[in-house]
């Protein structure tokens, strides 16, 4: 699966474009319902990446599945878990996911 597959997303900019449903946009193009730390961390956790936090057993599972899914199934899951599906997406495909995922933590007033 490449990343056109499932959405065409090279970057942070074109990340904006993931939440079309979501009004709300914090700084920097995140969508402001995609700011929640819990899975911020734990999508983190489970790429090994830093500010990562291991998440409960239903959450790895699901994290996992993401992971597996091929296109039209991950759209079923993103459907049913939009944040988690989009920092799914947004870490596995981007180039500039961590980033982007630190970002987000930082603008939540947290430390990565």
């Amino acid at each position: 699966m490449s990343a056109g597959d499932v959405l065409d997303i090279q970057s942070v900019e074109g990340i904006r474009s993931i939440d079309r449903s979501s009004r709300a946009v914090a700084r920097d193009g995140i969508p402001g319902a995609m700011l929640h730390e819990d899975t911020v961390r734990e999508v983190l956790w489970h790429y090994g990446l830093a500010g990562g936090r291991e998440p409960g057993h239903f959450r790895a599972a699901l994290m996992s599945t993401f992971q597996r899914a091929d296109v039209d199934n991950f759209r079923i899951l993103r459907e049913a878990y939009p944040v988690l599906g989009f920092w799914m997406y947004a870490l596995r495909f981007s180039t500039d996911g961590h980033r982007l995922a630190l970002r987000a933590l930082s603008q939540m007033g947290l430390r990565p």
